[in-house]
């Protein structure tokens, strides 16, 4: 299908209208309201021209399930969901971000191209993270802006809650790894979640993984000892990270086995509740959820972000490429059953939500 620079995906009117279902992209000019909310920006939390965040503070980060508490399920209550009208006001788009599928290029899209009032790690740098109130971070020149809660840890979301992130209605995307407790935390049942994420085959991601973390000393789970393992010596050790996926949805952390009755689970999830993006179609993926959430409306910055985004590849990591036929890949086929199988459903929904809820205009 050949798309033009003007190329833009739109919503099925008979499925979910945009013109009153989308979530505006809003400036910071237009929320003469927060001074009273939330206070002015502090000055003393604007870097200066020309200074930038380090990769360790701009990245998202890898964080193993076994070493967050358990909670739960998610709750579904305060989640919307697919197809169901957003609010422009109310609605908080939620990424799911797991690990080495996309998450920082949607960042560097939404965060710094985009400027969106953005949730993430990015905006307690600084030690504020003890911040006692909920502010806005701005740093760079041009300015980028973030809420100073750390979405991306159980501590962060929790602390988010507390000063009462979803009542505030002014984040405009949340980055988060863990859906159960961010389901109770920053959302709630007048202001919902909405849902999207971008899959990656799970033994993909798997080896990307194994060969990021052995560079990454930015990262609380960096591994160089894995510098001398071979590949194969990985899969055997007993360190892959099993079922990723399925473990996250059902707030099944600290349990390595999961069951086919909790892949019945996440599968219902995604689904009901999750707008799916898949890595290797990022570019598409990309402006769906810009057609969905109205980061779209910028026009020439839109596609110049997109461009941008899809093209820089933030946070990637080059590495060899593992052969199907090998003996790691099919033990890794073996661990990673669960989540194979839910990223091969994830793919299907793909297709399907793209025939029911997206097309494209195919105007030259």
């Amino acid at each position: 299908m050949t798309r033009s620079k003007e190329t833009t995906f739109l919503l099925l009117a008979s499925l979910l209208s945009l013109a009153s279902s989308q979530l505006s992209v809003r400036k910071l000019s237009d929320f003469d309201e927060i001074g009273n909310e939330i206070g002015p920006i502090n000055t003393a939390n604007i870097l200066e021209a020309g200074e930038q965040l380090s990769l360790a503070s701009s990245q998202l980060s890898v964080r193993k399930l076994s070493d967050v508490e358990e909670i739960g399920p998610i709750n579904t209550d305060n989640i919307l969901e697919v197809g169901e009208q957003l609010n422009e006001q109310t609605t908080i788009p939620v990424y799911w971000h797991i690990p080495k599928s996309g998450g920082s290029t949607v960042l560097t899209l939404t965060g710094f191209c985009l400027d969106l009032l953005v949730a993430c790690q990015v905006g307690v740098k600084q030690g504020h993270d003890a911040d006692k109130s909920l502010d806005i971070m701005s740093f760079g020149n041009p300015a980028h802006h973030f809420l100073n809660v750390d979405t991306t840890t159980p501590e962060g979301l929790h602390r988010a809650h507390d000063l009462g992130f979803a009542q505030a209605e002014v984040a405009e995307l949340v980055f988060t790894s863990f859906l159960p407790l961010a389901s109770n935390t920053i959302v709630d049942i007048d202001h919902k979640g909405s849902i999207f994420t971008t899959f990656r085959h799970p033994i993909d991601r798997a080896v990307s993984l194994f060969y990021y973390l052995q560079d990454a000393d930015w990262e609380p789970t960096y591994r160089p000892e894995w510098k001398n393992w071979t590949l194969l010596e990985y899969v055997e050790s007993g360190k892959v990270e099993r079922n990723y996926m399925v473990r996250a949805i059902t707030g099944k952390y600290r349990d390595p086995i999961v069951a086919s009755a909790d892949l019945q689970i996440a599968m219902t999830f995604v689904t009901d509740h999750v707008w799916v993006g898949m890595l290797e179609r990022m570019d598409e993926s990309l402006r769906r959820f810009g057609a969905l959430y109205g980061w779209d409306q910028q026009g020439e910055d839109w596609e110049h972000c997109v461009d941008h985004a899809v093209n820089v590849k933030a946070n990637g990591h080059e590495h060899p490429q593992i052969d199907k036929s090998s003996l790691e890949y099919e033990k890794l086929e073996e661990l990673l059953s669960l989540d194979i199988a839910l990223y091969k459903h994830a793919a299907a929904l793909f297709d399907e939500q793209g025939l029911s809820y997206f097309q494209f205009d195919e105007d030259e």
